[in-house]
C-alpha cells in the first residue's frame, strides 16, 4: 500500500490543528489501513475534547461552588462585625439578641467550612462518598427530639406532606439528622 505524502501532511496538519485547539474532520469512508488509522485518529481526538469539555464544564461548578461560599460567608462575617461594635454601647437586652446573633453566625460559618472541606477532601479523593438511601419519614423522626422545643416555643409543628428517598452518603439518618439539627440555629422560624 502506498501512502500518498499529501495524505501524510494532511494527517501531521490535522494533528497540529488539535494541538491549538482547531475542529477538523479527517474522517474518509475509504478502505485501506491508512483511512481506518485516520478515523481511529479522529475518534481519539473527539474523545479527548469531549474529556476536557468535562473536566472544564467540573472545574467551572466547583468554581461557582466555591463563590457562593466565599459569598456566604462574608455575609455573616460582616454582620458579626457591625454587632460587635455595636455590643458595647448597646441595652443588656440587645447585647443578649447581639451575642445570639453572632453565634448563629458563627454555626453558619462553621457548617460552610466544613462543607469547604469536605469538598476538598472529595475532590482529592481523599474521602469516598457512599451512596446511601433514606426516607424522609425517617430523617424526620430522628430530628424531631432535637427541634422539639423550638417547634412549641413558637407553636409549630412539622408535617410532612409526601414521603420520598434523599440519596445521601453512607452516614445515613444520624449524621444528616445532627447535621440539619446544627442547622436549626440558623432557621428563622415564622408563625403561619
Amino acid at each position: 500500500m502506498w501512502i500518498k505524502k499529501k495524505e501524510i501532511e494532511q494527517l501531521s496538519e490535522f494533528v497540529k490543528g488539535y494541538g491549538s485547539g482547531e475542529e477538523l474532520d479527517i474522517r474518509e469512508n475509504k478502505e485501506g489501513s491508512f483511512n481506518i488509522l485516520k478515523n481511529d485518529i479522529y475518534a481519539l481526538v473527539n474523545t479527548k475534547n469531549e474529556q476536557i469539555k468535562a473536566v472544564e464544564a467540573e472545574r467551572d461548578s466547583l468554581s461557582d461552588y466555591m463563590a457562593d461560599i466565599s459569598h456566604q460567608l462574608k455575609t455573616p462575617i460582616t454582620s458579626m462585625m457591625i454587632m460587635a461594635d455595636l455590643l458595647e454601647e448597646a441595652e443588656p437586652e440587645k447585647q443578649t439578641e447581639f451575642i445570639h446573633n453572632i453565634q448563629v453566625s458563627l454555626n453558619k460559618m462553621e457548617w460552610l467550612v466544613g462543607a469547604l472541606l469536605k469538598m476538598a477532601k472529595l475532590d482529592a479523593h481523599a474521602i469516598d462518598f457512599i451512596r446511601n438511601d433514606i426516607r424522609t419519614s425517617e430523617l424526620l423522626e430522628a430530628v424531631k427530639p432535637s427541634v422539639a422545643i423550638l417547634l412549641d416555643i413558637h407553636n409549630l409543628t412539622i408535617e410532612l406532606k409526601q414521603d420520598c428517598i434523599i440519596h445521601c452518603d453512607n452516614a445515613g439518618p444520624q449524621k444528616l439528622s445532627r447535621t440539619l439539627s446544627k442547622m436549626r440555629s440558623n432557621i428563622h422560624l415564622m408563625e403561619v
